[in-house]
């Protein structure tokens, strides 16, 4: 009886015809839906690396972001320390008087003052420290100083100032002949030896030239210890370097000081910040003479220095701004913006022409490079006596 009812069982369990065993067993995609997971895959991918391609520039811009306010840390920190240090004089000559080596030709004393500066010029190495035969304008076309192919070179162009201090370095101890290491030059090396009389001074030049890799860099010019200057980047990607004086004893009932002394009270604290055309006593602002720079007048001039405006121009590497849909480099203010509705930037004084490089860029648009870029503003406040 069981076996019966199994073979009926058996029997009503039917097998499928052949042909639909056979599309069971090969079944597929027909041509749309291929065609379908094709364009799916695509715009995944599209998606997938336009994302990491925003990531990749993100972090590109904040990679660069992060490094030009390290390079600008570095400069401000260091220009701080430089200007602290100018003017310093070891104990033993402190109290010094001035001997014969300062005087010039039928004159009084006049040494060169421990803070000086030329706008818009170069640094010659063969010249240094001269301050009437050292640099070269760069509105001179006919010379090529300092891995600058002409004066009117993009990397070295832009206006940018030259800056020269000095002080002296500090003995051991009383009637050492060795330094005691606290004071440094523009390169942050120590001097090793104490100075052997007042006019012995350590000379930090920083200017703007462009570094054998083509950078624009901030650049520091000092004596080593053999005597022979020498020139090195300090800061890459700097395409502007501007400098503002901060007097003391500006009379204020005269609307510019070219081509006078400063009369005023000196007090310690700057009435004015200006530029270095127009502390230097010249009748005439544009070129004044190798003698009008060194002159007795100009030097005192220079004495009333009591602080610095220092202003920069920073670039990122190329492609790391984030924004490349502007066709042309937006103007940045270097000294920072002039409240005065008749000028964006400050300029630098009295002079109608003294605002070369407060602009950047200068003159003409220049073509969006695709570079980050940022300013960098900041005064020093000297510590030190100047006059002396």
């Amino acid at each position: 009886m069981i076996a019966q009812h199994w073979w009926a069982l058996k029997a009503s369990q039917k097998k499928p015809p052949f042909n639909c065993r056979l599309r069971s067993q090969h079944s597929g995609f027909t041509l749309v839906e291929m065609l379908v997971a094709l364009a799916l895959s695509a715009i995944i991918a599209v998606a997938a690396i336009a994302a990491l391609t925003v990531a990749r520039q993100g972090f590109t811009a904040v990679d660069a972001s992060s490094q030009l306010r390290d390079s600008g840390r570095f400069a401000s920190e260091l220009i701080q320390r430089l200007g602290v240090q100018s003017g310093y004089q070891d104990l033993v000559y402190a109290g010094a008087t001035r001997g014969s080596e300062f005087a010039v030709a039928g004159g009084a004393p006049n040494p060169i003052p421990n803070i000086t500066g030329v706008d818009n010029a170069l640094v010659k190495l063969s010249q240094v420290p001269d301050l009437s035969t050292a640099y070269i304008k760069r509105t001179s076309a006919t010379v090529a100083e300092r891995g600058c192919t002409s004066a009117t070179d993009t990397a070295c162009a832009n206006g940018s100032d030259v800056l020269i201090l000095r002080y002296q370095s500090s003995a051991m101890s009383d009637g050492s002949t060795a330094s005691d290491g606290s004071m440094i030059n523009c390169a942050g090396i120590a001097p090793t030896l104490a100075p052997t009389s007042k006019a012995d001074q350590v000379v930090s030049i920083l200017h703007v030239a462009q570094s054998s890799n083509g950078e624009p860099s901030l650049m520091c010019t000092y004596q080593d210890s053999t005597g022979s200057w020498r020139t090195q980047p300090i800061v890459q990607g700097v395409e502007s370097f501007q400098v503002l004086y901060g007097v003391d004893g500006f009379s204020s009932s005269s609307t510019s000081k070219i081509n006078q002394v400063f009369d005023g009270t000196q007090d310690t604290v700057p009435d004015k910040y200006v530029s270095a055309r127009e502390i230097v006593k010249t009748s005439s602002p544009s070129a004044p003479s190798a003698a009008e720079l060194t002159s007795v007048d100009t030097y005192n001039n220079w004495r009333r220095v009591r602080s610095m405006r220092i202003g920069m121009v920073l670039r990122g590497p190329a492609n790391s701004a984030v924004d490349k849909s502007a066709t042309v480099i937006s103007k940045l203010c270097s000294l920072g913006v002039n409240p005065d509705a008749t000028t964006n930037c400050i300029d630098q004084g009295d002079l109608s022409t003294s605002s070369m490089g407060a602009e950047f860029p200068r003159g003409t648009a220049v073509a969006n490079d695709g570079r980050l870029r940022q300013t960098l503003t900041f005064t020093v406040f000297l510590r030190n006596i100047q006059t002396q």
